[in-house]
């Protein structure tokens, strides 16, 4: 705050070479803000930091700027040392200032860069896609990229403590049992971001899947950095932390290419064995009727005896993903399957218990 006072002191007594020295240096200001766009557009075009967009809307374009600009005013601030005679201490702060300032702006165009719709990240999901001849959903890019940009912010908050002229060591020490409570913290996030990088690696399902996990079951809305979210039957969203997810067994419903049917039926033990031999015959003739119905699936076996009938099994594959699409082929195949039974006559068992009274 003294060299403050000094530096304000100072101005009252202001000479004609120090007010030409100001000029100057409001003119480096200016010129390097009227030149930073032309600059930033030069420099992007240079390396083609643009992608396929334009160069004004490339991500790194603002943030550019805004360097230049700080640039402008840093050396202006420069060239006014010696003249004005400002304290080191002072250069010292201003240093520190700009320093934090280029990490933020830094920081902020990296993050900018780090979004689905920018040229550089389109071109290495291009490049990932033809390498490893597989189709990375977006959904697994989002979270890559949220990962990226928290390691980002993470990074910068580390130089600007570091810049402010705190010890990290010392301070997390000093942190006592506050910095036991952020340890614990710390590893709960570790385990969600671990899982969530498995997620995207791994790629057991994409939002809009239908899956089943960890006792629950319903259709995948997000996968963020630190959960999943799936909307369940009831309409209600669980939002389940990636860290359990991980280490779970799923079942993604969306990646089956066929369905699987299975029936038992159990006839009387008073039903001949000719009309058995007809109804399995019948069965298998209906099946085979049916369009999306795999031929070489089908099996209609006498499975079982009973203590109350004739177990017959029948086991078919269907062509069908969609779930409403097998309950409706399904629930036509039981319709069938009870008309054939009508048809010879044949009744279904049913469980009975015989009990004899003993006199």
């Amino acid at each position: 705050m003294e060299q403050i006072n000094n530096f304000i002191y100072s101005l009252k007594s202001i000479t004609k070479e120090q007010i030409i020295s100001i000029i100057i240096a409001i003119v480096i200001a200016i010129i390097f803000k009227i030149l930073s766009s032309v600059l930033s557009y030069w420099i992007i075009k240079i390396l083609k930091l643009n992608g396929r967009e334009k160069i004004k809307n490339s991500s790194f374009y603002n943030p550019l700027k805004g360097f230049f600009v700080l640039l402008g005013i840093y050396l202006s601030i420069m060239f006014l040392k010696i003249p004005l005679n400002i304290n080191e201490s002072l250069i010292k702060y201003i240093n520190i200032i700009f320093r934090i300032i280029l990490i933020i702006i830094t920081a902020k165009g990296c993050n900018q860069a780090l979004t689905s719709r920018q040229g550089i990240v389109v071109k290495l999901k291009n490049k990932m896609n033809h390498v490893e001849d597989r189709n990375i959903s977006n959904n697994s890019i989002e979270l890559l990229l949220k990962i990226l940009k928290t390691i980002i912010y993470i990074i910068a908050g580390i130089l600007i403590i570091q810049e402010l002229g705190f010890d990290l060591k010392a301070l997390i020490a000093g942190l006592g049992i506050g910095g036991v409570i952020i340890t614990l913290a710390a590893q709960d996030t570790a385990k969600n971001l671990f899982g969530g990088v498995v997620i995207l690696l791994d790629r057991p399902f994409k939002v809009g899947d239908y899956v089943q996990l960890l006792n629950y079951e319903g259709t995948v809305e997000s996968i963020t950095f630190r959960s999943t979210s799936i909307r369940t039957p009831d309409d209600s969203v669980l939002h389940i932390p990636n860290s359990e997810i991980s280490s779970a067994t799923i079942t993604n419903w969306n990646e089956l290419n066929k369905r699987r049917y299975k029936t038992s039926i159990e006839l009387t033990l008073e039903t001949p064995l000719e009309k058995v031999e007809e109804i399995k015959t019948q069965i298998e003739k209906m099946l085979s009727s049916e369009e999306k119905v795999y031929n070489n699936t089908i099996s209609v076996k006498f499975q079982n005896i009973l203590d109350n009938g004739i177990e017959i099994v029948v086991i078919a594959y269907l062509d069908i993903t969609n779930y409403n699409e097998y309950l409706n082929l399904k629930e036509k195949i039981n319709y069938n399957i009870m008309k054939i039974l009508e048809k010879n006559g044949v009744k279904l068992a049913y469980k009975t218990q015989t009990i004899y009274v003993k006199n």
